[in-house]
């Protein structure tokens, strides 16, 4: 049961991205410099032109395992005597983490929108909130 909880205990700390506060801290900074963007969330990965827009990109994607321990009693007999005992299987669970955010701004550097995908962004969320 130990390891049951250590195990739920690491998998909460992975499981703590929410869209929606991407999309607060995202919103933001629009209608900011995309300097703003650039110092709080590094060297973008890309840059393209659509129209009269530039787009700015952030992102990974990255493949990681984890081992998932599931516990189970072994119950049993020696001769007469009856037994019990704790049995734990590892089994090693490989999930893609990834995250992808664009930036749109204008030819003023003004950001204008913007959008995201992803699994795996709190890194960037945490960016963004200057923690």
């Amino acid at each position: 049961m130990k390891y049951m909880i250590i195990f739920l205990a690491l998998l909460s700390g992975c499981a703590r991205f929410s869209g929606d506060e991407l999309a607060e801290q995202l919103e933001n900074i629009r209608g900011k410099d995309i300097k703003t963007a650039v110092l709080k969330l590094g060297v973008p990965r890309a840059k393209r032109q659509i129209d009269d827009f530039y787009v700015y990109s952030w992102g990974f994607s990255h493949n990681r395992t984890d081992l998932v321990v599931t516990p189970s009693t072994t119950n049993g007999f020696i001769g007469s005597t009856a037994f019990g005992s704790n049995t734990f299987t590892t089994t090693p669970v490989t999930n893609n983490r990834n995250c992808l955010i664009e930036i749109y701004f204008n030819k003023d550097n003004i950001i204008k929108g913007w959008e995201f995908d992803g699994n795996d962004c709190q890194y960037y969320v945490d960016s963004l909130k200057g923690s």
